[in-house]
């Protein structure tokens, strides 16, 4: 499960927070040693990242340092890359969860919520 479609799965987490990338990075190579982690702290790296190495997951924050992650997730989805888009946010409200899929997101987690078990 390490490849997707053929290639080195990579993914993209995209948040301001450093220790949050830090942790989410770690919670992931546990499951996924050889994963590629891409990073972006706000949405012109993210978008480039997004456009050129084509990872199979964005895990993306919706607050991005006066920039809105929702406009972000709608910016990729113009594009025709297969990514999947999991909004993961503090900003819970069910307003923004609505949004989220609305602008083409795949999955919604609240950070605040959700405690890691399936």
């Amino acid at each position: 499960m390490e490849k997707a479609r053929g290639r080195q799965f990579k993914i993209l987490i995209v948040d301001r927070n450093d220790r949050f990338r830090e942790v989410l990075k770690q919670i992931i190579w546990t499951h996924y040693p050889r994963a590629r982690i891409l990073e972006a702290g706000g949405p012109v790296e993210a978008l480039r990242l997004a456009l050129t190495q084509n990872p199979a997951l964005i895990m993306l924050e919706i607050d991005l340092h006066g920039a809105s992650g929702l406009d972000l997730a709608r910016q990729i989805r113009a594009h025709p890359i297969p990514s999947m888009i999991a909004v993961v946010t503090q900003d819970d409200l069910p307003e923004y969860e609505a949004a989220a899929y609305q602008r083409g997101a795949d999955r919604f987690v609240s950070k605040c919520t959700h405690n890691g078990q399936t």
